[in-house]
């Protein structure tokens, strides 16, 4: 990870919690801010909740990607729900901070 610095984001192609399948090639050329979180976080309602503000602040102008690294969606859907994030890609792969293939990507 310390090595990503300067390059291009990568992320596995696949589908987000709703579903809706997701490549990261999609968000070439856009500003983008990649969140990676996890349930167990001290501060995540709150941040996605400024996250939820930066979103509408910059309506048009910015993508957030959000990257759970809970072992269960259900936990990532729930807080999410709870923070009332509206917008955003919200991903998740099972295998956590360690083996999730979105974690150990980029």
């Amino acid at each position: 990870r310390l090595a990503s610095e300067g390059k291009p984001l990568q992320l596995p192609a696949g589908t987000d919690l709703t579903g809706k399948a997701f490549d990261v090639r999609a968000l070439q050329g856009k500003a983008v801010v990649v969140y990676y979180w996890a349930t167990w976080g001290r501060d995540t309602v709150n941040e996605l909740k400024q996250l939820n503000d930066l979103l509408k602040a910059n309506a048009g102008k910015l993508e957030v990607v959000t990257v759970n690294l809970d072992e269960e969606p259900a936990k990532a859907t729930a807080a999410l729900t709870a923070s009332g994030i509206q917008g955003g890609i919200h991903l998740h792969q099972p295998g956590g901070l360690e083996r999730s293939p979105l974690a150990v990507a980029y």
